[in-house]
């Protein structure tokens, strides 16, 4: 993170606590709702800073509640043994919210690398939940079939692309779901009408439960390929069936 970035974000961590402090403090609130606001402002500075940042403002909430919100006023002695407990719930609670919001910060990052790297390969890469709509799309599958991600995503994969399937997609689902995994060749039909034959992959995602959660589906366009090998097998065919 960079050094203005940080700044900023200290900064306007000290303004927003500034302003809660102020306005409980003149409108004569309770300690309890205090807590809850400086909670509400601890929450949104971790979803846009570090934990380390909320971590700070943290002992800057707890620090604000003893000094002007606790009796006696203006000192860090809590008198109410209420009080110091209301204190350290807020504490406790802001750091297991901190650790958590950063965790999920973590894991969107991670997903978000890795949805990048998805989007070096040429390849086809795209993901269906169990309907078989389309949660992810990358930039391979924008190059071949002409659906940018914004359009495809939502869209049901086999309407999208009017799949055409070598065996019953009922039996392939059955095989999916069974073994984990499909391979075989498919025809798809690009946003511009053409068709293409595609070399296709899938692999089941399950969830905790082991029940089907979601299907990685690859292709790779061997439609070149395919074209010599069936017109030099239809002039086979020709060159038998004609007469002598």
């Amino acid at each position: 993170m960079k050094r203005q970035q940080v700044v900023a974000q200290y900064l306007s961590g000290s303004i927003a606590f500034a302003v809660v402090t102020f306005v409980c403090f003149r409108l004569g609130l309770n300690l309890v709702i205090t807590a809850c606001l400086y909670l509400i402002v601890i929450v949104l500075l971790s979803l846009r800073g570090s934990f380390v940042l909320s971590a700070v403002f943290s002992l800057v909430g707890v620090g604000c509640l003893a000094y002007y919100f606790a009796p006696p006023d203006f000192s860090f002695r809590v008198r109410d043994p209420l009080d110091a407990v209301i204190i350290i719930v807020f504490f406790t609670t802001s750091a297991v919210v901190t650790h958590l919001v950063s965790r999920l910060r973590k894991s969107a990052e991670t997903l978000r690398e890795q949805a990048a790297l998805l989007d070096l390969t040429h390849d086809t890469i795209f993901v269906r939940d169990v309907n078989d709509v389309i949660t992810y799309w990358n930039r391979g599958a924008e190059e071949l079939y002409g659906w940018k991600r914004n359009e495809a995503i939502g869209e049901k994969s086999h309407d999208l692309n009017q799949t055409v399937f070598p065996a019953p997609l009922e039996d392939i689902t059955a095989d999916l779901i069974r073994t984990g995994r499909w391979e075989g060749e498919l025809i798809h039909t690009r946003r511009d009408g053409t068709k293409v034959v595609s070399a296709s992959r899938w692999s089941l995602q399950r969830d905790g439960q082991g029940r089907p959660a979601a299907t990685l589906e690859t292709n790779n366009n061997i439609t070149e390929r395919n074209g010599p090998r069936k017109r030099c097998s239809r002039r086979r065919r020709s060159s038998r069936t004609s007469p002598a």
